[in-house]
């Protein structure tokens, strides 16, 4: 095959539509709970980390029942330390989700102390 030929070749645009019959991602995300909001957003796991550890650990389950932020490694970082944390504090369920909703990733870290093993 000769090179001119093939870098003349004009890109296609290619697109997929997936349609599933199953739940989306969000419908298990409950909405009888409080909610803390989160607007700050972090250039790295270390700073959402500490973040994390001195602001939002603190005040779910609390304060809140739950999270939302725009920053995944808030969520990630939070989900880490309930878990990790777990037996230091009340026993209860954590959870994560996220949905995408107008072009933006929404996540979502929750507990329910209802279901929670004592």
């Amino acid at each position: 095959m000769d090179e001119k030929n093939n870098s003349s070749q004009e890109p296609t645009n290619y697109f997929e539509t997936i349609i599933s019959s199953k739940k989306t991602a969000g419908d298990n995300i409950p909405q009888n709970i409080s909610w803390y909001e989160e607007p700050m957003i972090f250039d790295t796991l270390r700073e959402a980390d500490e973040w994390i550890g001195s602001e939002a650990y603190n005040k779910i389950g609390y304060e809140f029942d739950g999270y939302i932020t725009l920053d995944a490694k808030l969520a990630y970082s939070l989900v880490y330390q309930l878990i990790r944390n777990k037996k230091f504090r009340e026993s209860a369920e954590v959870y994560a989700d996220e949905r995408f909703i107008h072009n933006t990733n929404y996540y979502f870290v929750w507990i329910n102390k209802e279901n929670s093993k004592n």
